[in-house]
Protein backbone atom coordinates (compact mmCIF):
# COMPACT_ATOMS: atom_id res chain seq x y z
CA UNK A 1 0.00 0.00 0.00
CA UNK A 2 1.28 3.44 -0.88
CA UNK A 3 2.15 6.08 1.70
CA UNK A 4 -0.69 8.40 0.64
CA UNK A 5 -3.26 5.61 0.93
CA UNK A 6 -1.85 4.61 4.33
CA UNK A 7 -2.15 8.20 5.61
CA UNK A 8 -5.71 8.52 4.27
CA UNK A 9 -6.75 5.29 6.01
CA UNK A 10 -5.16 6.45 9.27
CA UNK A 11 -7.03 9.77 9.10
CA UNK A 12 -10.30 7.92 8.55
CA UNK A 13 -9.62 5.47 11.38
CA UNK A 14 -8.82 8.29 13.78
CA UNK A 15 -11.80 10.37 12.57
CA UNK A 16 -9.91 13.49 11.53
CA UNK A 17 -8.73 14.81 8.24
CA UNK A 18 -5.84 16.83 6.90
CA UNK A 19 -6.29 20.55 6.29
CA UNK A 20 -5.82 21.41 2.64
CA UNK A 21 -3.68 24.52 3.02
CA UNK A 22 -0.24 25.54 4.20
CA UNK A 23 -1.06 27.62 7.27
CA UNK A 24 1.16 27.45 10.33
CA UNK A 25 0.65 28.37 13.96
CA UNK A 26 3.05 29.42 16.69
CA UNK A 27 2.97 28.30 20.32
CA UNK A 28 1.37 31.60 21.35
CA UNK A 29 -1.82 30.55 19.53
CA UNK A 30 -2.45 27.82 22.13
CA UNK A 31 -3.04 27.71 25.88
CA UNK A 32 -2.11 24.06 26.36
CA UNK A 33 1.47 23.59 27.57
CA UNK A 34 1.84 20.25 25.80
CA UNK A 35 0.92 21.75 22.42
CA UNK A 36 3.25 24.70 23.05
CA UNK A 37 6.14 22.35 23.83
CA UNK A 38 5.38 20.22 20.76
CA UNK A 39 5.47 23.30 18.50
CA UNK A 40 8.70 24.53 20.11
CA UNK A 41 10.43 21.17 19.65
CA UNK A 42 9.18 20.59 16.11
CA UNK A 43 8.94 24.05 14.58
CA UNK A 44 9.68 23.99 10.90
CA UNK A 45 8.97 27.53 9.80
CA UNK A 46 9.12 31.17 10.73
CA UNK A 47 5.97 33.22 10.89
CA UNK A 48 2.52 32.53 12.26
CA UNK A 49 -0.51 32.79 9.99
CA UNK A 50 -2.79 33.67 12.93
CA UNK A 51 -0.87 36.20 15.05
CA UNK A 52 -1.12 39.65 13.54
CA UNK A 53 1.65 41.38 15.47
CA UNK A 54 4.37 41.38 12.80
CA UNK A 55 6.79 39.25 14.81
CA UNK A 56 8.53 36.32 13.14
CA UNK A 57 7.86 33.43 15.51
CA UNK A 58 8.83 29.80 15.10
CA UNK A 59 5.78 27.95 13.81
CA UNK A 60 4.55 24.53 12.78
CA UNK A 61 2.11 23.54 10.06
CA UNK A 62 -1.44 22.95 11.30
CA UNK A 63 -1.57 19.36 10.05
CA UNK A 64 1.29 18.44 12.37
CA UNK A 65 -0.47 20.14 15.30
CA UNK A 66 -3.76 18.37 14.49
CA UNK A 67 -1.99 15.03 14.24
CA UNK A 68 -0.34 15.62 17.64
CA UNK A 69 -3.66 16.52 19.29
CA UNK A 70 -5.41 13.51 17.69
CA UNK A 71 -2.63 11.20 18.92
CA UNK A 72 -2.98 12.60 22.45
CA UNK A 73 -6.74 12.13 22.42
CA UNK A 74 -6.41 8.59 21.07
CA UNK A 75 -3.91 7.74 23.82
CA UNK A 76 -6.24 9.01 26.56
CA UNK A 77 -9.57 7.85 25.16
CA UNK A 78 -9.19 4.45 23.56
CA UNK A 79 -11.99 2.65 21.78
CA UNK A 80 -13.50 0.27 24.39
CA UNK A 81 -13.82 -2.42 21.73
CA UNK A 82 -10.06 -2.80 21.66
CA UNK A 83 -9.28 -2.58 25.38
CA UNK A 84 -12.24 -3.75 27.49
CA UNK A 85 -13.72 -7.22 27.79
CA UNK A 86 -17.30 -7.68 26.56
CA UNK A 87 -19.97 -9.27 28.79
CA UNK A 88 -22.30 -10.97 26.32
CA UNK A 89 -24.76 -11.89 29.08
CA UNK A 90 -25.31 -8.27 30.12
CA UNK A 91 -24.52 -6.82 26.69
CA UNK A 92 -21.96 -4.29 27.91
CA UNK A 93 -18.26 -3.72 28.42
CA UNK A 94 -16.76 -4.74 31.76
CA UNK A 95 -15.09 -2.00 33.80
CA UNK A 96 -12.81 -2.64 36.75
CA UNK A 97 -15.09 -0.57 38.96
CA UNK A 98 -18.20 1.49 38.56
CA UNK A 99 -17.31 5.08 37.77
CA UNK A 100 -19.54 7.91 38.88
CA UNK A 101 -19.50 10.71 36.30
CA UNK A 102 -18.72 13.41 38.88
CA UNK A 103 -15.49 11.59 39.82
CA UNK A 104 -13.99 12.84 36.56
CA UNK A 105 -14.90 16.44 37.30
CA UNK A 106 -13.77 16.72 40.91
CA UNK A 107 -10.07 16.83 40.00
CA UNK A 108 -10.59 19.55 37.37
CA UNK A 109 -13.25 21.65 39.09
CA UNK A 110 -13.01 21.18 42.87
CA UNK A 111 -14.65 24.54 43.65
CA UNK A 112 -17.68 23.81 41.48
CA UNK A 113 -18.48 20.27 42.65
CA UNK A 114 -18.93 19.75 46.34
Amino acid sequence: MGAAKHEMMRYQDERWSEIDDDRSACKECFNDEGIKKFITLNSSGIGCDFCDDGEKRKSLDLNSVIEFVADCINREYADPQGVLPWDSEDGCYLLESEIISTEFLIGDFPAVIS
